[in-house]
Formats: C-alpha cells, sequence, structure tokens
C-alpha cells in the first residue's frame, strides 16, 4: 500500500526521530574545516576522482556533512539523504555498543581497510548496501517503484566506479543484490513489482 504522506510530512516525521534519538547534527561541509582537510585529501589520493566535497553526502559518527546547503534541498531529498546517512549512524552506534563515536571508528577502519582499500573493499560495499537499501527505501516511499527501478544504474555505479574506489566491481553481483534488495522494500512497504 502506497504511503499517503507528503514529502514534508515524511521528513519532518525522520527528522524528529534523527535528532531526538540519535543526535544528527547536519552541517555544510565547506563551513567546516575537517570536512575541508578531508576532501583535499581525497582528492589527492584518489587522483581527483572524488570530488568529496560537492558530490557526496557523509556521515562522521552523528554529524551528516552536507554537499549543498541543506536548505537547498527539496523535503524529498532531504528524506532520501537523511534515511541513507541514519542507516551509517545506526550501524556506528551498534558497532560501538550504543556509543556512535566508538562504533565511528571501528566501523571507518573497516570502511577503509578490509580487505583491501581499492578494489575489493567488502566490508565497504556491505556498510553501503545497507545504507543504499534505505536510499531504496527513500525512493519507494516517495516515488514508488517505477522510480526505484529507474535508479538502478546510478546506484549500482557507486560500487563499481571510482566513487568509493571501486569498492565492489562486479556489476552482474551488484545488479542481483540491487533486484533482490527491491523485492524485499516492496515487500515489507506494501507495494507491487510492477
Amino acid at each position: 500500500m502506497r504511503n499517503t504522506q507528503t514529502h514534508d510530512e515524511l521528513y519532518e516525521e525522520l527528522m524528529q526521530v534523527a535528532t531526538q534519538e540519535y543526535g544528527v547534527v547536519i552541517e555544510n561541509k565547506v563551513d567546516k574545516w575537517y570536512w575541508r582537510a578531508i576532501g583535499k585529501l581525497l582528492h589527492v589520493i584518489t587522483f581527483g576522482n572524488v570530488d568529496f566535497m560537492n558530490s557526496f553526502f557523509t556521515t562522521f559518527g552523528n554529524r551528516i556533512g552536507t554537499a549543498v546547503p541543506w536548505d537547498a534541498l527539496s523535503s524529498a531529498e532531504k528524506y532520501e539523504v537523511l534515511l541513507h546517512e541514519l542507516e551509517h549512524i545506526k550501524q556506528y552506534r551498534s558497532a560501538g555498543f550504543g556509543n556512535v563515536w566508538v562504533g565511528f571508528v571501528l566501523v571507518s577502519f573497516a570502511y577503509l581497510f578490509l580487505p583491501l582499500p581499492i578494489g575489493l573493499a567488502w566490508c565497504r560495499a556491505k556498510i553501503e548496501m545497507a545504507g543504499y537499501a534505505q536510499t531504496i527505501r527513500a525512493l519507494v516511499r516517495l516515488y514508488g517503484a517505477r522510480v526505484a527501478i529507474s535508479e538502478k544504474a546510478r546506484i549500482v555505479e557507486q560500487f563499481t566506479s571510482a566513487n568509493y574506489l571501486f569498492m565492489w566491481p562486479f556489476k552482474s553481483y551488484m545488479d542481483k543484490w540491487y533486484d533482490s534488495t527491491l523485492r524485499k522494500i516492496l515487500e515489507e512497504e506494501g507495494e507491487v513489482f510492477p
């Protein structure tokens, strides 16, 4: 059954949960020195292939760094970003036995180095699969199954391209993951696969 809440209602409800239960802080990357420093470092180590400052929303601990001013996004865009990034905060909290910053350190190590930092970064892929599953869920809730289906190539490319340093460059595997994740979410959300 299709969600009947407006985009504004979905976002406001999620933002309330994010701030009250998880202490989420949203900040524009250009406004904080640590985001800018990470952006410069990633620019160097990826030979300019990753535009961290302008292309990615990123979560460290309970802080979500935005690529564009948060207020410039629509409620639907905010909802999609927040649902994805909140999944990472939940991962940090779980790995840190309730402490988001302890979990952030542990998850970050696995994210960056296990088993390899580039190419076969299985831990990074698994962490991002959970986040992108929430992106798919947001697309289903906001726009329906057809839009979620149409976004498959864009999301699969996140795993197989330089965007995340070719974290899991096996396109056929990612295609199957996307299809099975979408079917599961459609079932959970009471939607029918078109």
